[in-house]
């Protein structure tokens, strides 16, 4: 029978959320934005992944992929297999500050963490000259 884990943010790592997979359970992550708790189901069913989010329901097809999910969108600490911080980690599409639900609050973030925002940087900040 299938278990589901609640957890918050980052409470566990992207390795543990795949193990969690793995097992046959489903994970839902609950993430706090803009003082809303959003729930982030994340789940397997035969070879596929699954992150479904309020907006949208992403798909993954190997565990690589739905580890970059987790760890690009922060919904996980990077596991020990993360490839976090390689190739590709300072890409502007989906990187730091993106969200899954594709426009949503931490979107406009400048370190990716829901609720900041560019008007939190400072004023020279976002300048250009």
């Amino acid at each position: 029978m299938t278990e589901t884990v609640t957890v918050g943010r980052k409470e566990l790592t992207s390795t543990e959320v795949l193990r969690e997979l793995d097992d046959g359970n489903r994970v839902i992550i609950e993430v706090d934005v803009l003082g809303k708790t959003m729930r982030m189901s994340i789940r397997r069913s035969a070879d596929t992944y699954y992150c479904d989010t309020p907006v949208k329901l992403l798909t993954y097809d190997t565990p690589e992929e739905m580890r970059t999910c987790l760890e690009r969108y922060r919904l996980a600490e990077p596991g020990a297999d993360s490839t976090e911080g390689g190739p590709g980690a300072d890409s502007t599409e989906g990187g730091p500050g993106a969200d899954p639900t594709e426009g949503g609050p931490g979107a406009d973030s400048t370190d990716g963490e829901p609720g900041s925002t560019s008007a939190d940087a400072g004023p020279d900040r976002n300048r250009s000259e």
